[in-house]
């Protein structure tokens, strides 16, 4: 939910306050653009995976605060049968000063890259604690306004490359707010997997 804090940092009114963050911007861009949007104001875990079919989507993307979501979000994701059915998966996780972009389902030439999980397994062996909120991590020093700001970049980079038609050559990109990027690419996945990798 839309708290004071959030006002400060994010694009919400007082007028918001106290209200789902999701049913917020589902209103607002949705009226701007004139796009029928909706929304499922509830966490995405075993209990709602039910009522939000994933295959439905041409784009998930994760801007969850926590590792154990995250999994569950690609294993879900993995679940799909039919790969053609199954959306893109743009997640992103970051620290301090840096994070990664990572992008789960059909990348160029038709291939598949890996999935989240299989990379990052430490990320599905997070015990259940809470983590904190972006903004309380800006506010304890463990989080700068700048990483924030970097993670939405390049997710928009990605999802407007796909929108576009653009062969995505990586399936990974490791970056700091110092203006280090390094990206792990598709091909050399593709070449350790052999033909499997292929849709």
């Amino acid at each position: 939910r839309v708290s004071i804090s959030n006002i400060v940092r994010q694009n919400f009114i007082k007028s918001d306050i106290g209200k789902p963050k999701a049913e917020v911007l589902t209103q607002r861009y949705g009226a701007a653009f004139g796009v029928n949007l909706s929304c499922i104001p509830k966490y995405y875990n075993e209990e709602t995976a039910e009522k939000v079919k994933l295959n439905a989507f041409d784009i998930v993307v994760g801007c969850v605060d926590n590792n154990k979501a995250r999994a569950f979000i690609s294993s879900e994701l993995s679940k799909i049968d039919n790969n053609y059915n199954r959306p893109l998966y743009i997640d992103s996780g970051n620290e301090l000063i840096g994070g990664q972009t990572f992008i789960q389902g059909m990348l160029k030439d038709s291939y598949f890259g890996p999935k989240l999980i299989e990379q990052h397994p430490e990320i599905a062996n997070q015990d259940d604690k809470a983590e904190r909120s972006c903004t309380a991590n800006l506010a304890n020093g463990t989080q700068r306004l700048t990483t924030n700001q970097t993670a939405a970049v390049f997710l928009f980079n990605v999802i407007d490359q796909y929108i576009h038609k653009v062969n995505i050559p990586y399936y990974e990109i490791n970056w700091t707010t110092s203006n280090t990027v390094s990206k792990i690419f598709l091909d050399d996945w593709v070449k350790s997997k052999g033909n499997a990798a292929r849709a």
